[in-house]
């Protein structure tokens, strides 16, 4: 029996994004949009969130990653993108399922670039022809827990 009750836990203090792409090899911002968003929005806002963590996963190719990057902005087409921290890549994530992670919060991307609005993903891949999927997380919103933050998308 499948419980009747809603509880707005991890869901309400989260937004959490799945988007694949392919960067082309070379360096790039990944295109943190949602399709039914309605509009690109390649950087998302810090707005009232104190927490960012991104996630690379490898899907296809194998050549490595070269950059992996939490990236401050002014606006949300990556205007003036600074890198706020970046992953060591030490040993070489080059095979399907290899998997990356970065985590940042807000007063760090403001010690990068005081005048920051949003933030996102960069990454720059050997191949061109190789592919990943990336996860964003923005977390601990100011404004308490609220249902919706993450929501699905059905193509």
């Amino acid at each position: 029996m499948v419980s009747t009750t809603t509880a707005h836990k991890a869901l309400a203090t989260r937004e959490r994004r799945l988007v694949e792409y392919d960067s082309d090899g070379a360096l790039n911002l990944v295109d943190l949009a949602q399709p039914q968003a309605g509009a690109a929005s390649t950087c998302l806002p810090i707005a009232n969130f104190r927490r960012f963590v991104g996630g690379l996963f490898r899907s296809v190719g194998t050549g490595t990653v070269t950059a992996f990057h939490i990236v401050a902005a002014t606006d949300a087409a990556g205007s003036g993108a600074v890198a706020v921290v970046s992953h060591a890549i030490g040993s070489a994530p080059d095979a399907v399922n290899d998997t990356i992670w970065l985590e940042c919060d807000a007063e760090q991307i403001h010690e990068v670039l005081a005048g920051a609005t949003h933030v996102g993903l960069q990454v720059d891949l050997l191949t061109g022809t190789d592919e990943c999927v990336f996860y964003f997380e923005r977390s601990e919103p100011f404004f308490g827990p609220r249902a919706g933050l993450t929501a699905d998308y059905i193509a």
